[in-house]
């Protein structure tokens, strides 16, 4: 790569963005990414570069299991905001020694059905 195209790459935002494709000519939407060179898929510059991928829609097939969790994950947050100062820092003290948070803990329980 030239140091122009190195300039170019430096400015780009990260996030989705339509390109051109230099072999049909069509509209294509790519990522630019910044990543840590260990993670990347292919040749970035420097420790932390940006990487160049299409853009792929993520499959949400929408079984009846997955929107079953997430109905009871929105409960589980709509119950926690719901939560008065004072309960939501017992959540938080049991979390200080735990590898998660308070709001993790009161998550888990309530998707759980302990509470």
């Amino acid at each position: 790569m030239t140091k122009i195209e190195l300039q170019k790459i430096s400015l780009l935002p990260t996030g989705s963005i339509n390109e051109i494709d230099p072999i049909t000519g069509g509209i294509v939407r790519v990522v630019y990414q910044r990543v840590h060179i260990d993670y990347a898929n292919i040749g970035i510059i420097g420790e932390y570069g940006l990487q160049r991928r299409k853009h792929v829609v993520p499959f949400d097939p929408k079984t009846s299991q997955q929107v079953f969790q997430r109905s009871k994950m929105r409960l589980a947050v709509i119950a926690w905001q719901a939560l008065s100062a004072e309960d939501k820092n017992v959540w938080q003290d049991k979390g200080i020694d735990a590898p998660l948070t308070g709001y993790q803990l009161y998550v888990s329980a309530h998707m759980q059905g302990k509470i």
